[in-house]
């Protein structure tokens, strides 16, 4: 089976990155806290419902198997939360996360390798 990747958080950004995923053939699970399950644009895609910062709900969606996640939640504190609980469970696994204050990850030294903080803000400029 085809390694997926594991998007967390369905805002604005994260519709449009799973856009992106999907027209390029990958696989998709999708953890939001509270998506539209019956969405049509969510068609073939697993989406579970609940905290990405919890252990139990990255390990449901197979967090071991994974070739990356992306956290795409609009809060700081929460994709900074996620990205450590993931790196913790899979302290080897590819990170990308939106963060408004890019520094932030820096700041953490050993704890964020192989993390790449991307603003919106930073980028569209």
């Amino acid at each position: 089976m085809r390694q997926h990747f594991i998007l967390c958080g369905l805002g604005k950004v994260g519709w449009r990155v799973l856009e992106y995923l999907r027209k390029a053939g990958e696989s998709v699970i999708v953890i939001d806290t509270h998506c539209a399950t019956a969405d049509p644009r969510l068609e073939g895609v697993t989406v579970l419902i609940g905290d990405c910062r919890q252990a139990t709900v990255l390990q449901q969606a197979r967090l071991g198997e994974a070739r990356g996640v992306i956290v795409l939640t609009s809060d700081d504190l929460v994709s900074l939360s996620t990205a450590l609980m993931v790196r913790h469970l899979h302290p080897t696994i590819r990170i990308v996360v939106r963060m408004f204050n890019q520094s932030l990850i820096t700041r953490l030294g050993d704890a964020t390798v192989n993390i790449q903080a991307l603003s919106t803000s930073a980028l569209a400029s």
